[in-house]
């Protein structure tokens, strides 16, 4: 893990991350709805690797720890709620999901 979390300086933070990341492995291997795609920690870690590399040219701009921070727990929380077990039995996701009822999900 120690090459991870590059925009994020702070090793407060960057141990943050680390805990959140810890609590959302054991969700996200539950995988409730696994005709979707990955939703693993797996997953995450590698948007959390697209941070990285799409962050990266920003050399004037670049985010300070706290953007970072928030970007990258938004990498583990992203998928956090399709690991409700019955999920697809609300309101929201059947509604949600009559708009891609020609696709075929693998």
């Amino acid at each position: 893990m120690e090459n991870h979390f590059k925009r994020c300086g702070d090793i407060v933070l960057k141990s943050r991350l680390i805990e959140l990341r810890n609590a959302v492995k054991p969700i996200l291997e539950s995988n409730y709805l696994s005709n979707y795609t990955d939703h693993s920690v797996t997953h995450s870690d590698q948007l959390c690797d697209l941070v990285d590399k799409l962050t990266e040219p920003l050399y004037e701009h670049q985010l300070t720890s706290i953007e970072g921070f928030i970007l990258y727990a938004a990498c583990y929380l992203h998928d956090i709620g399709m690991q409700h077990q019955r999920s697809y039995e609300t309101q929201i996701v059947q509604s949600e999901m009559q708009l891609y009822k020609d696709r075929t999900w693998c």
